[in-house]
């Protein structure tokens, strides 16, 4: 029996390990151990469910005891070996009495020697102090005196000795038995002694190379800036031979050419729209004859409208006049013509070409915008582009009803009057030019001199950031220099010192040796202990990772010992018994949801229906539209075509009386005989030209611009001749 107790702790400590105190009862788990257990001896069975029934009923008082000894010792030791030290803890404090020493003494060498004698060294070392402290505060600190503190005591002697014990055993499990190693006997060879080795010539300690000079380029300014100061200066002397040139434009308080006949044509235009065609429609289409019906009244009209444009034109031919280059050694031809010039010219030939007429001048222009509006191109329009034309269709019906309703009522002589003031006002306006404006000139002078003084800031800055670029570049250099002084000056020193020890290291060789020996032989028996002892503590851990591995597998094996009961009982026609009251079951809620979906079905379906027809109407309405926008097109067209049968017959009355007007004829006839004066003049200051081409070039000119100016002095005192006898 006493040898057997070994196994049945191991079995105990085993049973321990399965037991699970918050998920089994105790007495439900002794009973399926005692089934378990039916092949044992009576005593055996009950030494070991008693061991493991006492552990579980003492696990306060124990846990305080293995809680202390893995919060020292913890790092160790394995958390897999706890049921080995409370059933050894429960053996020592509570049935040693029972065991006696003999049987406590064959469990003790059954088990893990270094571990019961780490365990056992902790429990007595702390028994009277904390442990007695910790088990007093569960029970009466009497009865721990006199239960289980004064029992310790007594065998404590005794376990001094079985501790004695263990520590020599360990001890002769750690001594590693090592073989005598057999040493070589040298010996000396019979050879003459050789000569001593000299010392090898110290090496050339190499000198520091001389550093590179800062390049001079460094302290120099660069080429860019002097390219651009003399691009600079370039510029100015080119500005300044320009200045000196021409005239600034900010010195000329005067309007240009091209504003004023910008002007002349704004203004004209909008009294043409304000007066005649908005207000006095009638007046246009209807009584034209009635306004005109003299022939003196329009052609002072239509020659006075022509000395406007004529008057513009001649402005522009002296701007271009003036751009020519007479003093280049060949002449090149001269500009062609602006969109202003052929706009002027194409106008004047649409009022000469209508000179003669009976009828109203201002038919040509509004049938002209009458007829770019009518035949626009078919092409795809989208719904916002028909409500567009449909609204613009809509408009112009009302105008054109508007403008009958205005013709009914105005039947006077207004609109010329208005047209006649208003040219007079132009011509006047031509020859007195506006004030100057001196507020304009003030600002363009203050805002060149902030321009100036901008530019001087922002080179002064420029300036200042390439010196500070510059320094920093110079103290980055001076840096580098010196750290790679320092670094080359010890490299220097080490070099140096490497030399010393080793010419010292030659002078005592033989000394050096012999330590060189003696350190060896001290380095290999510290690796050959440090090896021995890592080997060691490897098969510990081995050993003890295999254990615990063992232990894991076994309570795998358990628990897939366990039967799993799976029973699935659900009826999906029955309610989850909450009682509330929109309360169902899970075929109800699939039929509702079916029914809703087909409801929402149903709903959408009509939706879309509701849609179609929606856009089938509109479909149609646009229809409709686009023909209604048709057939207006299409009579804005007849309208346009007749209107202009009835221009083309108007042009050929007034051609007609443009032949039979004696006033135009001799005009013309003055304007041929000036051409060929000019033509004269010019094939004269030809020749002359052929003497002296620079000289010539000057004299042609301005004889061309006297010439023009008489000329136009001339029509100018004819018209003015003209309106004296018409009023």
């Amino acid at each position: 029996m006493a040898s057997s107790y070994g196994s049945l702790v191991k079995e105990a400590i085993v049973l321990l390990d399965e037991f699970r105190a918050g998920r089994q009862c105790l007495d439900d788990f002794i009973e399926g151990a005692g089934k378990d257990l039916q092949n044992m001896d009576a005593v055996q069975k009950k030494f070991i469910l008693d061991v493991v029934s006492g552990c579980v009923e003492h696990k306060k008082l124990l846990d305080v005891v293995i809680s202390g000894f893995y919060g020292q010792n913890g790092k160790r030791l394995s958390r897999g070996d706890d049921s080995q030290f409370v059933v050894i803890c429960y053996l020592v404090t509570f049935i040693l009495d029972d065991l006696g020493l003999e049987n406590f003494s064959n469990i003790v060498r059954s088990l893990d020697t270094k571990n019961i004698h780490t365990f056992f060294s902790f429990f007595f070392s702390n028994l009277t102090t904390w442990i007695k402290k910790e088990w007093s505060s569960i029970y009466d600190a009497a009865f721990v005196e006199k239960h289980w503190i004064g029992p310790l005591l007594r065998w404590r002697p005794e376990i001094d000795i079985l501790m004695n014990k263990l520590a020599v055993k360990l001890s002769q499990e750690n001594q590693v038995k090592k073989a005598p190693i057999k040493t070589t006997e040298t010996q000396e060879f019979s050879l003459s002694k050789p000569k001593p080795r000299p010392l090898p010539p110290p090496e050339i300690i190499p000198q520091q190379e001389k550093y590179k000079p800062v390049p001079n380029s460094t302290y120099r300014a660069p080429k860019e800036m002097q390219i651009i100061e003399e691009i600079k200066e370039k510029n100015h002397q080119k500005a300044e031979d320009e200045t000196n040139m021409k005239r600034f434009r900010c010195a000329n308080p005067q309007k240009s050419e091209h504003t004023k006949v910008k002007d002349i044509f704004c203004v004209f235009y909008m009294e043409f729209q304000n007066t005649v065609i908005d207000s006095c429609p009638s007046l246009i289409r209807e009584e034209g004859a009635l306004l005109f019906s003299s022939s003196s009244q329009l052609t002072f009209l239509l020659n006075l409208l022509s000395f406007v444009l004529q008057r513009a034109m001649s402005q522009i031919d002296k701007e271009f006049e003036s751009k020519l280059k007479f003093d280049s050694f060949r002449s090149s031809a001269a500009p062609s013509s602006n969109k202003v010039r052929s706009k002027l010219i194409s106008f004047q030939y649409e009022i000469g070409s209508i000179s003669s007429c009976r009828y109203n001048v201002y038919v040509c222009c509004f049938l002209f915008l009458l007829f770019c509006q009518a035949n626009s191109c078919p092409i795809k329009l989208n719904k916002t582009a028909i409500l567009r034309r449909e609204a613009l269709c809509d408009r112009q019906v009302e105008e054109e009803l508007q403008r009958y309703r205005t013709a009914s009522s105005c039947r006077s002589l207004t609109c010329f009057r208005v047209l006649y003031n208003t040219l007079e006002r132009l011509v006047r306006g031509d020859r007195e030019p506006l004030p100057p404006l001196p507020w304009q000139t003030e600002r363009r002078h203050l805002e060149g001199r902030i321009v100036d003084e901008e530019a001087a800031v922002a080179r002064q800055r420029i300036t200042e950031r390439n010196q500070k670029t510059a320094q920093l570049k110079k103290e980055e250099t001076a840096q580098l220099m010196r750290s790679y002084a320092e670094k080359r000056l010890q490299e220097e020193k080490a070099l140096r010192d490497l030399v010393q020890q080793v010419a010292e290291g030659h002078k005592n060789s033989k000394t050096a040796k012999e330590k060189l020996q003696k350190l060896k032989q001290s380095i290999v028996k510290e690796v050959s202990g440090q090896s021995q002892e890592l080997l060691r503590q490897a098969l510990e851990e081995a050993q003890a990772e295999l254990s615990r591995k063992f232990e894991i597998i076994q309570e795998i094996h358990a628990i897939e010992s366990l039967p799993h009961v799976r029973v699935k009982n659900f009826d999906d026609t029955e309610t989850a018994g909450h009682k509330l009251l929109g309360e169902m079951s899970l075929v109800e809620l699939k039929e509702r949801l079916n029914l809703a979906k087909a409801t929402q079905q149903a709903e959408q379906e009509d939706k879309r229906r509701c849609i179609l027809e929606e856009k089938q109407k509109k479909k149609q309405q646009l229809q409709e539209t686009l023909e209604t926008i048709d057939l207006h097109g299409r009579a804005l067209a007849r309208t346009a075509a007749i209107r202009k049968e009835e221009r083309k017959a108007r042009l050929e009355s007034v051609q007609q009386a443009m032949a039979q007007d004696e006033t135009l004829s001799m005009l013309r006839k003055k304007l041929e005989e000036k051409k060929q004066e000019r033509q004269r003049l010019k094939q004269t200051e030809s020749g002359k030209a052929r003497a002296s081409k620079q000289t010539a070039a000057h004299t042609v000119g301005n004889n061309q611009r006297s010439l023009k100016e008489k000329s136009w002095e001339e029509l100018e005192q004819s018209l003015a001749r003209h309106i004296r006898e018409a009023s």
